[in-house]
């Protein structure tokens, strides 16, 4: 027969496992909600630039202010801006849901503008 003090053990270890997996299960379910956050701040953030460097493009893009280079370089640099917000969105998405890749985006970029030499 089970004595009295084993059974209370047993149900005091059991009683502390279940309490376990239920913090297990909310830390999990609190990181989703973090992964949730992190990607909707990110996209919001992203829309945002994305949508001012738009707005940058089309003003730097008329004729009267194309006549000075520094202009030019700002118009350059908003081009340039988007495709970064751009590759940082797939990115982000990515870590976010835990997608591997073999290569990251920057040195796809490297390898896009410096190609390897073949051996």
């Amino acid at each position: 027969m089970i004595n009295v003090d084993q059974n209370s053990s047993l149900t005091d270890e059991y009683d502390m496992l279940k309490e376990y997996e239920i913090s297990i299960l909310k830390s999990k379910q609190l990181m989703e909600l973090f992964r949730k956050i992190n990607l909707i701040s990110s996209f919001v953030v992203i829309l945002i630039g994305f949508i001012g460097n738009c707005l940058i493009t089309l003003v730097f893009i008329q004729k009267k202010f194309r006549s000075n280079s520094s202009h030019v370089y700002l118009l350059c640099l908003s081009v340039i801006d988007n495709l970064f917000l751009i590759i940082h969105l797939f990115e982000d998405t990515l870590k976010t849901y835990k997608v591997s890749l073999k290569r990251t985006s920057i040195q796809l970029i490297i390898n896009l503008f410096f190609p390897p030499l073949p051996s």
